[in-house]
């Protein structure tokens, strides 16, 4: 069985430049073709949104007007709605592959002196500023109106939950119950329970042959309980928040802390014989304090990366580690790094089998993989094919109670862009993914459902024009 739609998104962006601040606003539209009737009414949704709106106020610029001197650091202030994007986007990005993309109601503090920057972000998430409305509890704002209960039939989403079917999330919670072979995460990358707030601190140190940078990232979720409302003759299992009055403003004392901290290292080495420039990437991060299922938290991500880039081809050769749990790591702890809130189309293949919405391997992930891309000689023409040799970090069991082998599977992606012109690119993708029997209890497929290989093709138009305004 096979399915074909075109998605299509339209973004228009707005800049602004008036010393000493800049503005930004971002508007989107997403939108499958014949999804929506020629008329539509309120019942038929919005997908209209915005993506971007800030203001960067600028606290001390580099050259003051009046003084007519540079000052020794240049620091600002940016509020609003914003994408972060850090290093290569792995664990903080703004997900553009995805048609919705990802973004950030926050203020963000920014410190730039010579090579070094310092960002300090801060976020605090609320459902509603209406009378009579407090606590800190917060559900996300993108819930289904209509759920499928325990046995398959469509009913509306009781009010006030998370149903743990939504958005990447199965019934036998690995956190709670089931095999930790198979069962997706509530929390990796899942809007089914967004952070209530999040305060971070990134410094990076760059010159012209290396790159160091350090990322502190604490998140906090809401408590909940786990609660079942009985509709047409089954379940709708899910979480309720728990409310509880801050003490004082941004209280964070109701609510579960998660802490990721950890570094990335790139440079330049000496080219090779005159063959091109070689490049060596080390990244490796620690979690900690409590996942959002208020689990105690101990898990682990490294990576190394070789890339060799001489004029018209470039080589990566990687290799990454996503901690997971063993079959027997006790029910009240957690191992399973969360990849946080960056792009993993990016890193982990271009099926999205992994830390995307579709969930992620209980066990863990190892990725062994290499990547090579032709540039022609005007870069009009690109092509590139990727390889990756995916692996769990973890022994696991099926639903069996047997041991499973840790090989899931071999990804291939075959990426071909071609530039039409200076506002136009058309992009056309191949990706199979050669499955082993593991995979199945890794994505919870029946043996309908289970299929050898996976396949995916798509083609993609780009269009980019610049609006310039002239008086």
């Amino acid at each position: 069985m096979t399915a074909a739609f075109t998605s299509q998104r339209t973004r228009m962006s707005f800049n602004y430049q008036v010393d000493p601040m800049l503005f930004k606003v971002s508007i989107q539209d997403i939108r499958v073709w014949g999804q929506d009737a020629s008329t539509i009414s309120n019942a038929d949704g919005s997908r209209l949104m915005l993506h971007e709106g800030w203001a960067e106020i600028r606290l001390s610029p580099q050259r003051d007007s009046l003084k007519k001197i540079a000052t020794a650091v240049n620091a600002s202030l940016k509020i609003g709605r914003q994408e972060l994007n850090y290093d290569d986007a792995r664990l903080i990005g703004n997900l553009d592959w995805l048609q919705q993309g990802r973004h950030h109601d926050m203020a963000l503090l920014r410190f730039r002196k010579s090579q070094w920057q310092l960002e300090i972000g801060k976020a605090y998430n609320q459902n509603s500023d209406a009378t009579g409305i407090s606590g800190t509890s917060y559900l996300p704002g993108n819930l289904p109106v209509y759920i499928k209960n325990s046995v398959g039939v469509i009913v509306p989403n009781p009010a006030g939950m998370v149903p743990l079917t939504a958005m990447g999330n199965i019934y036998n919670n690995s956190a709670r119950t089931g095999s930790p072979a198979y069962s997706n995460s509530s929390g990796i990358n899942s809007p089914s329970q967004d952070y209530k707030s999040f305060t971070h601190l990134y410094l990076v140190y760059k010159s012209s042959t290396s790159s160091y940078s350090f990322l502190f990232f604490n998140d906090r979720f809401g408590k909940y309980k786990l609660d079942s409302v009985p509709l047409d003759g089954g379940f709708v299992y899910g979480r309720r928040f728990v409310k509880s009055t801050p003490a004082y403003p941004f209280d964070y004392s109701g609510l579960t802390n998660r802490f990721t901290y950890g570094m990335m290292a790139s440079r330049d080495l000496a080219d090779i014989n005159g063959i091109g420039k070689f490049n060596l990437q080390l990244a490796a991060y620690y979690q900690s304090g409590r996942d959002r299922d208020r689990l105690p938290l101990n898990a682990y991500h490294y990576s190394l990366m070789a890339s060799l880039q001489t004029k018209s081809f470039g080589y990566n050769l990687g290799y990454e580690v996503l901690s997971g749990n063993k079959t027997s790591t006790p029910p009240k702890q957690s191992h399973r790094f969360d990849p946080l809130y960056g792009t993993p189309h990016r890193h982990w293949g271009y099926l999205d089998y992994f830390y995307t919405g579709t969930g992620a391997p209980a066990g863990g992930l190892k990725d062994m993989y290499f990547k090579t891309r032709w540039v022609a000689r005007k870069k009009r023409l690109s092509s590139g094919l990727d390889v990756h040799a995916f692996y769990l970090q973890q022994e696991s069991q099926n639903t069996e109670g047997g041991a499973i082998k840790n090989y899931l599977g071999t990804e291939l992606d075959w990426i071909n862009s071609y530039v039409l012109n200076k506002y136009t690119t058309l992009e056309v993708g191949l990706a199979a993914l050669f499955n082993s029997a593991s995979m199945r209890f890794v994505k919870n497929l029946d043996d309908e459902s289970y299929k050898p290989t996976s396949k995916w093709a798509y083609v993609q138009i780009n269009i980019k024009p610049d609006f310039i305004l002239k008086n």
